[in-house]
C-alpha cells in the first residue's frame, strides 16, 4: 500500500535551521545570490543538527549578483528524521535559499 504525499510546501532561509522535524520528502533546493557572494547550503536528515553522516543535498552558487542555482527532484527524497539545513553561506536578508518539501 502507497503512502499519500501531500502537496509540497517550501521555505526560504539566511541561517542554520530546522526545516522540519517530522518525517518527510525532500523535493529540492533553489539559492538565489542577491548580492556579490556566493551562497552554500546544505540539506540534511535529521531535526536539529546536520549530521554529517547522512546529507541529502549540497546546492552552492558562486559569486555575482543575481545568480541562481538549484536541484530538484520530481519524486522526492524521503529524509526519515526531518530536515536541518546548514552550513549556510549567505548574506542575511538578501541571499535566498528556498526549501521545497512535503509530508509522507
Amino acid at each position: 500500500m502507497s503512502k499519500l504525499r501531500g502537496g509540497m510546501e517550501h521555505t526560504m532561509v539566511s541561517q542554520d535551521s530546522s526545516i522540519s522535524i517530522l518525517p518527510c520528502i525532500y523535493y529540492g533546493c533553489t539559492v538565489v545570490n542577491a548580492t556579490t557572494g556566493g551562497v552554500q547550503a546544505k540539506v540534511f536528515d535529521a531535526t536539529s543538527t546536520a549530521q554529517e553522516t547522512n546529507p541529502i543535498d549540497v546546492v552552492t552558487i558562486a559569486s555575482g549578483t543575481n545568480n541562481n542555482n538549484g536541484t530538484f527532484y520530481p519524486l522526492g527524497i524521503i529524509a526519515h528524521s526531518g530536515l536541518y539545513i546548514s552550513a549556510i553561506i549567505a548574506t542575511t536578508a538578501s541571499d535566498y535559499i528556498i526549501v521545497y518539501y512535503g509530508g509522507v
